[in-house]
């Protein structure tokens, strides 16, 4: 009697549609916020593309940003003012908005 493949006869390994996308994906669900492009043409997976390149290039720029404070006020140490740790904090806030 030749070996059976218990996987597919049990269904533990039949691979729905829906088994590689997430909860927010099959209900139509994003916390993102639509770019130019993903308001004029709609959203599909081209216009999608575009905006998350775009999200990512405004998150790079913010992250960048934030180290250059965060590198400023490590040099100085301890003869950093207060206004040098403000400008660090309003840099980790403009990168909280990027997210």
């Amino acid at each position: 009697m030749p070996p059976t493949d218990m996987a597919s006869d049990s269904g533990l390994g039949s691979s729905d549609s829906t088994d590689s996308k997430t909860t927010e994906e099959i209900l139509g669900i994003s916390n993102e916020e639509n770019t130019l492009v993903e308001r004029v043409f709609g959203k599909n997976m081209v216009t999608d593309l575009m905006g998350d390149m775009v999200r990512a290039y405004r998150q790079g720029q913010a992250q960048g940003a934030s180290v250059d404070e965060g590198l400023e006020l490590f040099l100085k140490g301890n003869k950093a003012t207060e206004e040098d740790v403000a400008d660090f904090i309003e840099a980790q806030k403009g990168n909280e908005k990027c997210r």
